[in-house]
Formats: structure tokens, C-alpha cells, sequence
């Protein structure tokens, strides 16, 4: 299995005239960890099956360099390869084949139970739109590069600026509250119950790179948490928390720049995924390259919260109690 060298025509076509955001994450660390599979006969079958499927979407990206919606497609191909592989990887894991009706993505084997995962593969907001964007301001930056060059100056810079979260003109790039509504309206627009009935079944998201979040994903992981943004400590919202276990009205907390200014957010508009929707067993997040959970803990799902603990770093558990 090598994706790597049917994906380098791709990217060295892309670094000589701009920067697609989508495609960043089929990365040469990333590739490799898929290039390097090595799992029982059934896994292998299943990775080799959907590389064949990534060639042909990697093909009409070459064919078609400025269709960003195809290099989205692309990204998402490959996302749910790379969350199948890092599964496969430490459980026996089936793909389980689509139907007419809603299925789970995956079939995970947990000590002596059965377990399932739907996946979800996050993009930028807005992706036609803000992936445009970014192409086209990558390559103003790529031009001016070259006009400092040309100058003769020995070094030359330029720099600009990805905004997954923004949508429209009122982006507030300090907002948690923002960060976690626009999450979970992705979900909002991809959940159905029918996903969820096989058996206990959790939601994995893989933020793919695309998305990111104010502070790192263990602080978030808390309803607030000190965050020190540029060495002033302050306490903000922790949005994985609030993505998991939210509800309306919830007061937040979002990120100053500096000490002494208000750090009081817009209050949610919208409930969290596991409050929402009691169908979903439990959240994993894949971010940074590794996953992080949250669950309601009860005695109906005390696999999946073992499940999570064992794949995940750290783990936002909530009781009944707490959680009311």
C-alpha cells in the first residue's frame, strides 16, 4: 500500500501555485500511518478497497485544481480511512458495509462486546466558500513572496490567515460560545436516530484538522479552565465540555486578550450533542492526532465509558446528577 506517492502529484500541483486547507490533512505524517497498516486479512482488504477509492477522487482533484468541492470529498474519503486504520489498529474493527437504510460506519470489538461508531468528518465552515478564500489569499501571499524576491531581498515573508469558524461578518474569532454551536450544528445536520440503533453506538468526530479550539483539548475537556492566552490566565469556557454536555441558556466564558476585560460570552442557543440526543452512547473527538471522549455515565453504558477511557487521552465524564 503506498497512498503517499499517488497523493504527491496532488500536492506538489497545489504548493506551486497555492495552499488548499482540505488537502493539508493528507499530509505525508498522516498517509503513513495508513501506508503502514499492517492488520488481520479483513482490515487489510477494507484499507487497500478505499485507497482504490481515494486514487479516483485524487485523480479529479488533478484534473479539476480549483473544484474545492472535490478536494473536500477527497478529505472526507480519507478521514474515515485514517479513523478506521487508527481503530483497527488496537480493537478488531469492521467497516460495515452501506445499505438503502442508515447504518453505523464501524463495528469495534471491546474485550467480548460489540460496540459501534458513527463518524463524522468536520470541515471548515462554510467550506466552499472559506476554502476559496483561502486559496486565493495564499496565493496573493505567494505572489508577494515572490515580488520581495525579485526586490532582492535574502529573505522574504508574507503570511495569511485561515478562518474555519467564520461565517459572515459578525465572526467573532474570541467567541466560545460560537466554536461550540457552530459544532454542534454540523452534528445537528448529519444526525439520525436510525445511525444509532444497532447497538450501543458512539459519535466520533474527527476535526480533520479543519477545526480548532481555544486551548488545548484536555483543558476543554472541563466546563471552564485557565487558559493562559499570550501569559494572561483567565478562566474560559472549555468547548468540548459545553460540545458534549451544553443546554440553552448556559452562561460562557469567552477569550480576552488582556486582564481586565469582560470575558462574558453570548449564553448557548443550543443543547449539547449527548444531552440532545440520549440515542448517542458517548463522544470521542479525534483532534491533534488523538482522541478525546465525553459521556453520561449510568449503568446502561458503562462499556462505552470503559471503551472511551481505553481509546481516549482523557475522558469528561457527567452523572445524572451533575449533569441536570
Amino acid at each position: 500500500m503506498n497512498l503517499w506517492n499517488t497523493l504527491l502529484p496532488l500536492h506538489q500541483a497545489l504548493s506551486s501555485v497555492s495552499h488548499n486547507h482540505a488537502l493539508s490533512y493528507l499530509g505525508k505524517d498522516n498517509i503513513a500511518l495508513v501506508d503502514s497498516f499492517t492488520g488481520d486479512a479483513a482490515a487489510t482488504e477494507i484499507v487497500k478497497k478505499r485507497i482504490e477509492g481515494i486514487r479516483e477522487w485524487a485523480d479529479r482533484c488533478l484534473a479539476q485544481i480549483d473544484n474545492v468541492n472535490n478536494f473536500v470529498a477527497l478529505k472526507e474519503k480519507f478521514s474515515e480511512l485514517l479513523m478506521f486504520t487508527k481503530l483497527a489498529r488496537r480493537y478488531p474493527t469492521q467497516a460495515i458495509p452501506e445499505r438503502a437504510t442508515p447504518t453505523p460506519d464501524f463495528r469495534v470489538q471491546f474485550k467480548t462486546l460489540d460496540l459501534f461508531v458513527e463518524m463524522k468528518s468536520l470541515n471548515l465552515l462554510n467550506p466552499e466558500v472559506n476554502l476559496r478564500t483561502t486559496m486565493s489569499d495564499a496565493l496573493e501571499s505567494k505572489i508577494e513572496t515572490e515580488r520581495q524576491i525579485k526586490q532582492g531581498r535574502h529573505v522574504a515573508m508574507s503570511a495569511f490567515v485561515i478562518q474555519p469558524y467564520r461565517r459572515g461578518d459578525k465572526y467573532k474569532p474570541d467567541s466560545t460560545t460560537a466554536v461550540v454551536e457552530a459544532l454542534i450544528e454540523k452534528v445537528d445536520q448529519n444526525i439520525g436516530k436510525d445511525q444509532f440503533g444497532f447497538g450501543p453506538t458512539i459519535l466520533l468526530l474527527d476535526f480533520s484538522d479543519q477545526l480548532l479550539l481555544h486551548g488545548s483539548p484536555s483543558g476543554n475537556l472541563k466546563r471552564e479552565f485557565v487558559c493562559n492566552v499570550d501569559n494572561v490566565p483567565d478562566t474560559q469556557s472549555g468547548e468540548l465540555w459545553h460540545l458534549a454536555f451544553g443546554s440553552v441558556d448556559m452562561p460562557m466564558k469567552r477569550v480576552i486578550d488582556f486582564k481586565g476585560l469582560d470575558n462574558k460570552d453570548t449564553p448557548l442557543s443550543r443543547d449539547g450533542i449527548l444531552r440532545k440526543y440520549d440515542f448517542i452512547a458517548g463522544l470521542a473527538v479525534h483532534h491533534e492526532g488523538k482522541f478525546w471522549g465525553a459521556a453520561l455515565r449510568g449503568r446502561q453504558n458503562i462499556n462505552v465509558v470503559a471503551f472511551l477511557e481505553d481509546l481516549c487521552e482523557e475522558v469528561a465524564i457527567e452523572t445524572p446528577e451533575t449533569f441536570s
